[in-house]
């Protein structure tokens, strides 16, 4: 249980310590430098991937359509040359035979074969030719391969779509003429040409082109997954591929990618069976058909989508390789400053010491040279603070010594007072009197008490002293009532009005006067006694400014500069302003406090 929890608090330690942070933010630095950059990489090789595949199935579409241009040009051209002179040339043959009904048998025949081996000879050794036809308007038929009869000719839908329109030509879609096979051969789509003469149509001759040249020409679905189809932009129906096994495209999807708004561009992706594809646009050759080219974007990114996959696992491994050396070089930085904080952490009251040594001049160099300066100072306030104590308690000690055994001497007061009233000397029982309340104050255990115990403790010491100066001097006393209920340390004032009678108003001859005026301003409460005596000298005001407690003929002095400055520091002040033979001023003052906030003082 104490191994699990060793190993639960340093784990504890390791995630709140500064290796761990460093490591995260290195570390978090690192994945999104690395998905910034796959990022990026990821977009520029997906459109370079995409502009290739689109030159490449453009190409493959241009070359598709060029060799089904050449292949139906061919054909193309016969019906052409047969639907036009047709009284000049070879194809007077044909005209012969449309036009001439009233001949005999014997010259019509001779016709029929001299026109039928001209078609021959025309229609020859063409591959994708399934079959061509000749007709009039009277269901007569030149014919070359396998072709239907003029009567069926006659029957499709188109035929008469072609002699009422003002069109010459007419691709007709792929088809069977008799799907059940009533006329064999393969699926075609047909070439149609009008015959005219002088203006009025005589016939129409009709090619029918094996759909097979479609499916050579743009059956493409091998090649890196490209595939074509052909459509009639006027119906909006497939003419390749028409095999419902060969379909790639359901109804839904056809009508998606014939209704895109993007067709007009030629160049535009749509979703393709669930699945992004890229799309081209081109117009077949010769005919007026839309040849429409696409490729999924995962064929168009399958290398780079494996190379992305081998990048991964590189990167994978770097990272890991990345994190052990970070990890490593940051425990490298960070086992100075850990000893540090493990050296800090021992510091307590009785070990005011590092117990190691640092001697780099790095930031952790300085940090050490810090605390170590740091430590150096704590020590010296403590032993200062000690100081102050071990002062503190001396001065108690003294104010307890010079109380002479205040309990004796006040019992003894009791007594003589008692005398006094029995023997009627007024003035020794005042005297008694005032002494008897001033030992009541000294025998107080409190350490503070309040503006008027300590004025009236003065002016009891004061009607003391008129007895024993026989009327020398006159006190005065101005002191604001809102401060009676203050605090002030107990016999703080006492040693300062008797230094102004023995010192300045004693020596002198003239009546001396003194004052003791006691005010605030702002927080700070103000004592100032004043009297007419002797006076001092700068020499004479410098000493007692700076008098020790050792110095037995300063010691009153000393003794409150002492107790003000470790009872309040800097937030007091104690000063003597004097000039020979006219005045002396001694003016003290502390923070305003009472009973409440007194704690902060002691």
């Amino acid at each position: 249980m104490k191994l699990k929890s060793n190993i639960k608090q340093q784990t504890l330690l390791f995630f709140h310590s500064l290796t761990w942070k460093l490591l995260c933010v290195t570390v978090c630095l690192f994945f999104l430098f690395a998905g910034i950059v796959t990022r990026v990489w990821t977009q520029r090789m997906t459109s370079q991937a995409s502009e290739t595949a689109s030159r490449d199935l453009y190409s493959i579409m241009q070359v598709s359509n060029n060799n089904f241009g050449t292949a139906l040009k061919d054909i193309n051209s016969v019906t052409a040359l047969i639907s036009s002179n047709m009284s000049f040339g070879l194809n007077s043959r044909i005209f012969n035979y449309l036009m001439n009904e009233n001949e005999d048998d014997q010259l019509l025949l001779q016709y029929r074969r001299d026109a039928e081996d001209y078609i021959f000879s025309l229609c020859n050794f063409k591959s994708y030719l399934n079959g061509l036809a000749v007709s009039d308007l009277n269901g007569n038929t030149l014919s070359y391969g396998i072709f239907m009869n003029g009567k069926d000719l006659q029957a499709q839908p188109w035929f008469q779509e072609l002699i009422q329109s003002d069109r010459d030509l007419l691709f007709v879609p792929p088809h069977y003429y008799d799907p059940a096979g009533g006329y064999p051969g393969d699926l075609v789509f047909s070439i149609a040409r009008k015959i005219q003469h002088q203006g009025q149509v005589i016939g129409i001759v009709t090619a029918d082109i094996k759909c097979s040249l479609l499916e050579d020409m743009f059956n493409v679905q091998n090649v890196n997954g490209y595939s074509m189809l052909i459509l009639d932009p006027d119906t909006e129906s497939v003419i390749f591929p028409l095999e419902e096994e060969k379909q790639i495209l359901t109804a839904q999807e056809l009508n998606l990618l014939t209704t895109s708004p993007h067709r007009k561009d030629g160049y535009f992706t749509t979703e393709l069976g669930g699945r992004d594809c890229l799309v081209i646009e081109q117009n077949a050759s010769i005919t007026d058909w839309t040849v429409i080219g696409f490729v999924p974007y995962e064929n168009i990114l399958e290398d780079f989508m494996t190379t992305r996959a081998v990048v991964f696992r590189i990167a994978l491994v770097c990272a890991v390789v990345f994190i052990i050396t970070v990890t490593l070089f940051i425990s490298i930085i960070t086992r100075k400053l850990t000893r540090l904080s493990t050296a800090v952490s021992k510091i307590d009251s009785d070990q005011l010491e590092l117990n190691i040594t640092i001697q780099t001049k790095d930031e952790v160099g300085q940090l050490y040279r810090q605390i170590t300066y740091m430590i150096g100072r704590i020590r010296e306030l403590i032993e200062d603070i000690r100081k102050r104590e071990n002062e503190k308690r001396n001065l108690e000690i003294k104010a307890l010594q010079a109380q002479i055994n205040p309990h004796f001497l006040y019992n003894t007061l009791n007594t003589i007072k008692f005398l006094a009233t029995v023997q009627g000397a007024q003035n020794i029982q005042s005297v008694t009197q005032a002494l008897s309340d001033m030992l009541h104050v000294n025998l107080s255990p409190r350490k503070y008490v309040t503006v008027a115990e300590e004025t009236a403790y003065l002016k009891h010491y004061l009607e003391i002293q008129e007895y024993r100066f026989n009327g020398k001097f006159t006190s005065y006393f101005a002191v604001d009532d809102a401060l009676n209920d203050y605090l002030i340390p107990k016999l703080l004032l006492q040693p300062l009005v008797e230094n102004a009678l023995l010192h300045g108003i004693a020596p002198v001859t003239r009546p001396g006067y003194l004052q003791i005026r006691i005010f605030q301003d702002k927080d700070l409460l103000y004592i100032r006694i004043k009297d007419n005596g002797k006076g001092l000298t700068q020499e004479e005001q410098n000493t007692l400014s700076h008098a020790l407690d050792s110095d037995s003929s300063h010691i009153g002095i000393a003794n409150i500069r002492s107790r003000l400055e470790l009872m309040f520091g800097s937030r007091q002040s104690f000063t003597i302003n004097s000039k020979p033979d006219l005045y002396t001023i001694v003016e003290l003052s502390f923070p305003l406090f009472t009973a409440e906030s007194a704690g902060d003082f002691t």
